[in-house]
């Protein structure tokens, strides 16, 4: 089995085309942590009254639902690329399953969080939430090793997913072991904060030359 491991050469990549798979892929991506941050730093007034569906929940909402979509926009084109060029995962078929059922995961484990949460509140969905989030980080984990496998690009870019992994997957924890709203808030920050790292690291990334 080859498909992770096999040599960045295979990969359909040219400093041009990479050019257009970072900023599709990396564009949406930042513009999704950007608004998580936000949507988290709102959540912070949110939280303490969950059954209060004022103005501010609904932005919060909103921009918490859009921000996940955008995750999914991203996703595309960083695991197929653009333009028959290969994308950030290279032409490996793990990667590319991997970074889409990654997103798919993040859409439906945010989204049972919020009707768990706000608009149904229910320890069932919230359970079920809380397994796709397992299986989400599983996902991007998966994503982020063929990256760095593939080295389609080099530098901080090759290493920013797994970095982003192991800080959601620390902050998440951390998160869902406590009940104080300040806590909660920081670590939700750290972890799109660490998405955004992803997102720069592949807008200023360069392709890796090849021999």
């Amino acid at each position: 089995m080859t498909d992770i491991t096999s040599a960045a050469p295979e990969s359909r990549t040219t400093p041009t085309g990479a050019a257009r798979w970072r900023v599709a892929g990396g564009a949406p991506l930042l513009l999704a942590a950007v608004l998580l941050l936000v949507a988290t730093l709102i959540e912070a007034a949110v939280l303490p009254h969950p059954d209060r569906h004022d103005g501010l929940f609904w932005t919060f909402a909103a921009l918490f639902a859009l921000s996940s979509i955008l995750f999914l926009v991203a996703a595309v084109p960083l695991a197929f690329g653009t333009d028959g060029e290969d994308g950030v995962v290279g032409s490996s078929a793990t990667g590319r399953t991997a970074l889409l059922a990654f997103a798919v995961f993040w859409i439906l484990a945010q989204g049972l969080y919020l009707v768990g949460t706000y608009l149904a509140p229910a320890s069932g969905w919230l359970a079920a939430s809380t397994v796709l989030s397992i299986l989400m980080l599983a996902c991007a984990a998966v994503a982020a090793v063929v990256v760095v496998m593939r080295h389609v690009v080099s530098g901080a870019a090759r290493w920013s997913m797994l970095g982003a992994v192991v800080v959601s997957a620390v902050t998440g924890g951390v998160a869902s072991g406590t009940d104080d709203v300040t806590i909660v808030t920081v670590m939700h920050c750290l972890s799109a904060a660490g998405f955004a790292a992803v997102a720069i690291s592949y807008l200023t990334a360069r392709p890796r030359r090849l021999r």
